[in-house]
């Protein structure tokens, strides 16, 4: 479309004006105005048929000669110009003074909005806008599209003829910062009214201010939550509480007293509640006895679970405690009669009389009842209810036949000794495989730990210390009996000394049916006997003498002496039984107590000077203890003898002091020999005649003999000897070393020999009539020790 300048637009306007359609154009043309009968059934350019008529196509009055788009109706000379892009009136130009132009204005900020008169024109002329409104169009900050936000900007930007920061009502708000400037009492620090008005400028009304009223249909004064209003008054039927729970009946409301008829009269959430006017009372059942408890009750209006309107329960955590229970010892008023265990309870106990006050009751003198009554007891136990001194805690002692104890067995070997000792150790003594005479019996004792174990705390006194063949029918004889402590033990096989201040050691004594010692009583093979260890904290006299002969220098019982050599270091220089001579002389072997090194054995102590003392002293064992010392060995040997036995028990203790080299020519792992002696009557280059007794012996007439033993067998024995008992060795040796070619050498203060023990049997036959007793002594009886007691 073309744009047509205003001055254009305002000549064609006014030529429109002056020439219209409605006038009757001259006829100047010579045009006929009539049909003309020319033929018209066929068109040319001439614009008439061929009846010579002009032709009008479109039918708007104009013949097509005349009219510039006959095919339009609205295109004719005359018709109006209209802006759609063509030729409307004919007059060769297009869409000139239209009658329905568009206004436009001049848009000089380039903002979206003109000012200014008016142009029309169809199409917008160049700068021009079709919105006018611009108050300043000069200025693109100005139009009615513009934000108005500074309150205190003295222009009207958005044209609309206020500015912002005017404040008409002088409520201390501008315009832009309220919403009704012309009302002081509306603005945002206005309080929220309740009279339909924005007061506040939040954009709301009344809000928060109104009352909330409820439809209350009853009329009670209660409203129905379920119904509210907004006003600032309440409506008529309407209450100002919602706490109406049932609105359609005037009986239910806050108000209301609760009943108990399943509604909830008062509207507290609560259906018949305790508080209920006709509300009863009702007693947890909680053993389900269907008795309840009257401390535990509960106001309801209906049974609550676990309950029943009993209240006779006296103990409503036991079903069987209730009015119908029956009675029984526990402690409690089962059938709740205000009565505990009476003496006809179901289960009432019998007791016994106790007349004697033991706490032990006669079995033949009965009462009932849940605990015991006066002067009865439970236990039914006392074999002699009239003595108080007869009951089984009683001490059972040999009596006559009293069952002291109440055990069905009187006198037996539990029987006490003495009273005056309050503590003993029992000993199960049994005797060897072979019969023996009065073998000897040695018991290790830790008597500190027994006392400790019995509470006690004071300190063992040795001389209190008492061994006793519990056998009433002996008469309990005592036994003449010695405690070894801080010695060497004569059967001890676990140290070569001990701590004298430990309350730990030996009793010794001799097997003695009857304590008398007189005759050496022969004890048959394996045959068990019981005696008893007392002790006590405090001493008492010895309760036997004794034969035992001891000095610095020799042993000697009545069966036998030993006597040894202080300036050979403590060697046996003689052992004689009875009347018969010399049996043994270590000082004049060639082979005695030594060792093998630089060649030759060495006599030791033989060579050497030694000491030789008394260390223990009867009356049932006395020892000597013989210690000398080379330059490479120091020896110690001890001596013990028994009273009233003819043997001489030895062992000795090898130990180096300085590196010492051990050899021997044939082999040195015998480079220690043990205990020898040499007699005359033994034949030459006889060495052991090895006997099925294991007897040292003389092969050429057997009249005398010397045993080695070992109460245990030795730590160490050469695996390549054949001759070997773990009771009777010929040859012993603790220190071998096969590894060694020919020699062996070993520190200072290494132990070679320990705990050999040996013993000598002198007698005045063949060996064949002592070869049981050699066995029996050197097999030694076994002890079984039991806990310590008190009575």
């Amino acid at each position: 479309m073309r744009h047509l300048s205003p001055a254009l637009t305002l000549v064609t306007l006014l030529a429109v004006a002056a020439c219209g359609k409605d006038e009757t154009p001259s006829d100047d043309t010579g045009l006929p105005t009539a049909d003309s009968g020319t033929d018209d059934s066929e068109a040319d350019d001439s614009g008439v048929d061929d009846s010579g008529a002009p032709t009008d196509e479109d039918g708007d009055g104009s013949p097509a000669g005349e009219d510039c788009d006959d095919a339009d109706a609205t295109s004719y000379p005359g018709a109006e110009e209209r802006c759609d892009d063509r030729d409307n009136d004919c007059d060769g130009e297009l869409d000139e003074d239209p009658v329905d132009p568009t206004s436009w204005y001049t848009d000089g900020d380039a903002d979206g909005y003109g000012a200014g008169e008016p142009i029309s024109a169809c199409d917008a002329p160049e700068g021009a806008v079709a919105v006018a409104e611009d108050c300043d169009d000069a200025d693109a900050r100005f139009n009615p599209g513009a934000e108005e936000s500074d309150c205190s900007d003295p222009n009207d930007y958005n044209c609309d003829g206020s500015v912002g920061y005017a404040d008409n009502d002088s409520d201390g708000f501008a315009a832009c910062q309220e919403c009704d400037d012309a009302n002081a009492a509306v603005n945002p620090n206005a309080e929220e009214i309740c009279d339909t008005i924005d007061n506040d400028c939040d954009g709301g009304v009344d809000e928060d201010v109104t009352t909330t009223y409820y439809q209350d249909l009853d009329g009670d004064g209660h409203g129905d939550a379920d119904y509210p209003v907004e006003a600032c008054a309440a409506p008529e039927g309407y209450a100002a509480t919602a706490t109406d729970c049932d609105d359609l009946d005037a009986a239910v409301s806050p108000d209301a007293s609760e009943i108990c008829d399943d509604i909830d009269n008062d509207c507290d959430g609560v259906v018949d509640p305790e508080s209920a006017e006709d509300a009863v009372d009702w007693y947890a059942d909680s053993d389900g006895d269907g008795f309840g408890d009257p401390d535990a009750a509960t106001r309801s209006c209906d049974a609550p679970s676990g309950s029943v309107l009993d209240a006779n329960d006296c103990d409503d955590g036991d079903a069987a405690v209730n009015p119908d229970g029956i009675e029984i010892c526990d402690g409690q008023d089962n059938d709740c009669d205000g009565r505990v265990d009476p003496s006809d309870s179901l289960d009432a106990n019998t007791y016994y009389t106790d007349a004697d006050g033991d706490s032990f009751g006669d079995p033949d003198a009965t009462v009932k009842g849940c605990s015991a009554p006066a002067g009865a007891v439970s236990d039914d136990t006392d074999c002699d209810d009239a003595d108080g001194l007869v009951n089984p805690d009683a001490l059972e002692i040999c009596d006559g036949g009293v069952d002291n104890n109440c055990d069905g067995s009187a006198d037996g070997a539990d029987a006490w000794w003495d009273e005056a000792w309050a503590y003993r150790v029992p000993v199960t003594v049994t005797a060897p495989a072979n019969d023996s005479e009065s073998p000897p019996v040695a018991v290790t004792i830790d008597f500190a730990a027994a006392l400790a174990s019995l509470g006690v705390s004071g300190a063992l006194d040795e001389s209190s210390i008492r061994v006793v063949r519990q056998d009433c029918s002996l008469g309990q004889p005592t036994m003449t009996s010695q405690f070894e402590d801080g010695v060497a033990g004569l059967f001890d096989g676990a140290s070569h000394d001990d701590d004298p201040s430990d309350d730990r050691g030996d009793v010794f004594w001799l097997f003695d049916e009857d304590g008398d010692y007189a005759t050496l009583d022969t004890v048959t093979g394996l045959e068990t006997a019981e005696f008893a260890v007392y002790f006590d904290t405090s001493g008492s006299a010895a309760s036997s003498g004794s034969t035992l002969v001891t000095s610095a220098t020799s042993l000697a019982n009545s069966r036998s002496k030993a006597s040894f050599s202080t300036a050979d270091g403590g060697l046996m220089s003689a052992l004689t039984s009875g009347a018969s001579p010399s049996l043994m002389s270590q000082t004049d072997s060639c082979c005695g107590n030594g060792s093998f090194f630089g060649g030759t054995w060495s006599n030791t102590p033989m060579y050497g000077s030694g000491t030789t003392s008394l260390t223990l002293d009867g009356p049932v064992v006395a020892m000597i203890t013989a210690y000398s010392a080379i330059s490479t060995m120091e020896v110690t040997n001890w001596y013990w003898m028994v009273d009233g036995r003819p043997e001489l028990w030895n062992k000795t203790l090898h130990e180096t002091n300085a590196s010492t080299t051990l050899n021997h020519a044939t082999h040195f792992t015998l480079g220690i020999r043990p205990w020898e002696s040499v007699q005359p009557n033994i034949g030459s280059g006889t060495f052991t005649t090895d006997t099925t007794n294991w007897l040292y012996a003389d092969a050429s007439n057997g009249t005398w003999g010397v045993s080695f033993a070992y109460r245990w067998a030795p730590l160490f024995i050469n695996p390549s000897l054949s001759l070997y008992n773990p009771y009777l060795i010929t040859v012993a040796n603790d220190y071998a070393d096969s590894t060694a070619a020919s020699s062996v050498t070993v520190p200072a203060g290494t132990v070679l020999l320990d705990h050999t023990v040996m013993f000598v049997l002198p007698h005045a036959g063949s060996f064949t009539s002592v070869d049981d007793e050699v066995f029996a002594l050197m097999e030694g009886v076994s002890v079984t020790e039991g806990s310590p007691e008190r009575w």
